[in-house]
């Protein structure tokens, strides 16, 4: 009789905790969804300011195409905030505890200032273009991460083919295939966060 009234209160107590648990999960979720609601009224906030900029100076039809294609125009913008991100922490290290002309030292500038921008342009992605309702947070940033070291090394091959592989190495056609590369990465990590990443079920397209 003990022994059954011992395993019903095992029983009880691990239900209690898997409440706890639960509730807790529900917590941090609400709290996080509250933050990104926050984040993205003040993101449009600063939209209209600019956008209603354009509408009085007779660039409506910019305004207009903005509107249009949010999803893609946010994309693009903290797409560039993050390129602005990466070269401001690579001159900072490399104008002020690191130096360019070592090897080792010019590379792990390189290195850091890209998990800079990758961490920016990940939370961005998920709040603010995307807005990722996933739970699965680890999953999604690994996903992530590894869709810009793919893209990364698209860049690279791109590089190495035109201006190694084919001797188109002078400062035009440098400019040239780093430009190129560039609509290619930007292009791709568009793809792989709309369609893979950020992929939104059916309920959650309904929803919206």
């Amino acid at each position: 009789m003990n022994s059954k009234k011992d395993e019903f209160q095992e029983d009880l107590k691990i239900t209690e905790k898997q409440d706890d648990t639960s509730k807790k999960i529900k917590k941090e979720i609400d709290i996080e969804n509250k933050e990104k609601t926050k984040a993205i009224k003040i993101l449009e906030i600063i939209e209209n300011f600019f956008l209603n900029i354009l509408d009085k100076i007779k660039l409506k039809f910019l305004a207009d195409i903005y509107r249009n294609h949010l999803e893609g125009m946010r994309y693009l913008v903290f797409g560039a905030l993050a390129t602005v991100i990466n070269l401001g922490v690579k001159f900072l290290l490399l104008f002020t505890i690191l130096d360019a002309s070592n090897e080792f030292q010019l590379q792990t500038a390189v290195i850091i200032s890209w998990i800079v921008a990758c961490v920016f342009a990940y939370f961005t992605n998920r709040v603010l273009v995307f807005k990722s309702e996933s739970d699965k947070i680890l999953k999604e940033a690994v996903s992530f991460v590894t869709a810009r070291l793919v893209t990364l090394g698209m860049e690279m091959v791109i590089m190495f083919f035109f201006v190694t592989f084919l001797g188109l190495d002078s400062n035009l056609w440098v400019a040239v295939w780093s430009i190129f590369a560039q609509v290619v990465v930007i292009l791709s990590n568009y793809v792989f966060s709309k369609l893979i990443i950020f992929k939104k079920d059916k309920k959650t397209e309904e929803n919206a």
